[in-house]
């Protein structure tokens, strides 16, 4: 019997501390929001404070779409930077074996021609 007793009074501590955090959670939740007393009883009405938190929300959320666009711009931007570089090292490349190809034939003209000499040359 002395046990329960014991048991029912640390219970009972325990409960009581509980409540008390429970209160001192709720003064700290509601400490700057007295002008948010539409019925002027003292208390922040619950619809303010919640249309408080939607608004916050709403901004946190508007902020990361903010930055998600900016994230996907530079994506684009960057994809049509490497494609670019891409196009322009391909056209090198192509520009490259036209002159290669330009001078072989100028070459070859130049070794028919020391072959074939043209009438009056000897």
């Amino acid at each position: 019997m002395l046990e329960e007793a014991k048991m029912e009074l640390e219970r009972y501590k325990i409960d009581a501390d509980n409540q008390t955090k429970i209160a001192v959670a709720e003064i700290s939740a509601y400490r700057g929001t007295e002008e948010k007393d539409a019925n002027n009883n003292g208390i922040p009405d619950p619809m303010e404070i919640a249309k408080d938190a939607t608004q916050q929300r709403k901004i946190a959320s508007d902020e990361y779409t903010k930055r998600y666009e900016a994230r996907q711009k530079k994506e684009i931007e960057d994809k049509k930077i490497d494609l670019e570089k891409q196009r322009m090292k391909h056209e090198m490349e192509l520009q490259k074996q036209k002159d290669d190809a330009a001078l072989e034939r100028e070459r070859v003209k130049a070794r028919a021609a020391i072959r074939n000499k043209v009438a009056g040359e000897k």
